[in-house]
């Protein structure tokens, strides 16, 4: 549980109501199975959505700074996600 609200504090550090200049959203613990197909799949720590190349490369830099695993979910189709979350 400590990573993950690890992960909460640094991702949080980038919302404009923080002071950060993300243009697209951070979730927290949101269900995956909004983002899928077969709407199944269960929480994920974080799910990042960028809306500009800055923020892609500022999404990248947390990842590789906090050493997290992470995989990149396209249209949420052909994709079968655990209840169990990530």
């Amino acid at each position: 549980m400590g990573q993950k609200l690890a992960y909460q504090r640094v991702f949080s550090e980038g919302l404009p109501e923080n002071g950060g200049k993300l243009q697209g959203s951070i979730e927290f613990n949101s269900a995956l199975s909004r983002y899928t197909y077969y709407q199944i799949g269960g929480p994920a720590a974080v799910i990042a959505t960028p809306k500009s190349l800055e923020d892609l490369q500022w999404i990248s830099e947390k990842i590789t700074e906090l050493k997290m695993l992470f995989f990149t979910l396209g249209w949420g189709s052909k994709i079968l996600l655990a209840d169990e979350g990530y």
